[in-house]
């Protein structure tokens, strides 16, 4: 993330732990596996980026699908302490810092994943530019996420209508792409990736509350609204509703 890092509402450095518990039971970090290991099928030399990594989900199973060393880097110490606690995977190296001033050398780099992280960027065309510094040539970059008229595969939304808030004041796929391309990456793709449901919605519904502390597009809502979605999910539990996958884009640049 960028100095211009953008205010979602969360405190990372005291919502680390759980943002770590909730986003670990509920994201299925497998059904990324095919098409990550598609698009960094062939790298040039160097470690993968991790960059806004948080507490570490994904850096471990980056490391272990290239089977580079990741440097982690994140600006939240809390998120920071929170991975090195759970200490995935030696290869990963946790490091402080922001996208817009990358502590990487030019060239170094041989790819970048970013994972439900480019709506928490200020600037998107300077994080551009300095990741098209810190990146070896022939490196892609990765961008996991929600864009702005592109969340109808987000079932929280369903739940929590007043969310949607939150959500369109997302990025979209045409003004990061318009970043990207300014700072000299060509488009690579763009896919839909279905992640199956990880919990059940009983299961979902008791670590909401603590998944609100530490979610961009739950943490603005009033008690009123969130009580209120709260509500239709216990209508759906006594329906006995079965959990949609939630659909996620994955766009990206080399």
């Amino acid at each position: 993330m960028p100095a211009e890092r953008r205010d979602t509402g969360v405190d990372y450095d005291t919502a680390a732990v759980d943002y770590d518990r909730t986003r670990g039971r509920a994201v299925a970090i497998g059904a990324w596996q095919q098409p990550v290991g598609r698009a960094l099928a062939t790298l040039p030399p160097g470690p993968v980026l991790d960059l806004g990594a948080g507490s570490g989900l994904w850096s471990a199973s980056i490391a272990r699908w290239t089977g580079r060393p990741v440097v982690a880097l994140e600006p939240s110490a809390g998120m920071r302490a929170q991975a090195r606690r759970t200490g995935r995977d030696p290869r990963v190296h946790q490091v402080g810092g922001v996208g817009g001033a990358l502590p990487l050398r030019t060239g170094s780099v041989a790819a970048a994943w970013l994972s439900t992280v480019i709506h928490h960027v200020g600037d998107v065309a300077r994080c551009a530019g300095e990741l098209r510094r810190a990146m070896a040539a022939g490196a892609p970059v990765l961008i996991r996420s929600g864009f702005r008229g592109r969340l109808d595969g987000i079932g929280l939304f369903r739940f929590f209508p007043a969310a949607r808030r939150a959500g369109d004041r997302f990025p979209t796929v045409e003004s990061v792409t318009a970043a990207f391309e300014g700072a000299g990456f060509a488009l690579e793709g763009l896919a839909r990736v279905e992640e199956p449901a990880t919990l059940d919605l009983r299961g979902w519904r008791d670590q909401l509350p603590a998944q609100r502390r530490a979610d961009t597009v739950l943490v603005g809502l009033t008690d009123a609204e969130f009580a209120a979605g709260m509500h239709r999910l216990d209508e759906a539990i006594a329906d006995d509703e079965s959990p949609a996958p939630v659909g996620l884009d994955l766009l990206w640049f080399r």
